[in-house]
């Protein structure tokens, strides 16, 4: 099992903690384990659902997908109540989450529905002097002072956009 946290906030950056917020995380089919002292083991479909805190965040124990025999990985859905419509919604993301054995923040782990890193935005750009620390695959990075007014005159200022592989 691998821990995997994050957090939820509504359009405004609000907590949502007075809408009875679930979280729900399902395996996208059964899958065993190929190695190490789980090997054989079989893992259900069964969702694990979760509440997050008041301020919106949350943790989750989740079988590890990175030693299953069949490529695996979980949906997410995210139910709320809404007093407007007087009913719950759900909302269904196109993400993968793939968990591996060291667990990490949920934006570092889930993928589009293509199993594409970094989800079907794959021309995310970091602004920064120093390369960030978990670039997915293709982000860019673009050498530079963010802000709307660098220093020219900065040696570390080099203009230079890279791009992970």
């Amino acid at each position: 099992m691998a821990v995997v946290t994050g957090s939820i906030l509504d359009l405004t950056a609000q907590s949502m903690a007075n809408r009875e917020v679930e979280i729900i995380f399902q395996l996208n089919a059964p899958n065993t384990y190929s190695v190490g002292s789980s090997a054989g083991r079989i893992i259900p479909t069964e969702p694990a659902v979760i509440e997050p805190a008041s301020d919106g965040s949350f943790s989750v124990n989740l079988a590890v997908t990175d030693s299953m025999v069949n490529v695996g990985w979980y949906n997410i859905q995210v139910r709320w109540l809404s007093a407007e419509h007087g009913s719950g919604l759900i909302d269904f993301p196109e993400w993968r989450l793939q968990v591996p054995s060291a667990g990490g923040n949920l934006g570092d782990l889930v993928t589009g529905p293509d199993g594409t890193a970094g989800g079907s935005n794959g021309r995310i750009v970091w602004v920064s002097q120093t390369a960030p620390e978990n670039p997915r695959k293709f982000m860019l990075w673009l050498e530079q002072e963010p802000g709307a007014t660098p220093d020219p005159y900065d040696p570390k200022n080099t203009g230079l956009l890279k791009e992970w592989q």
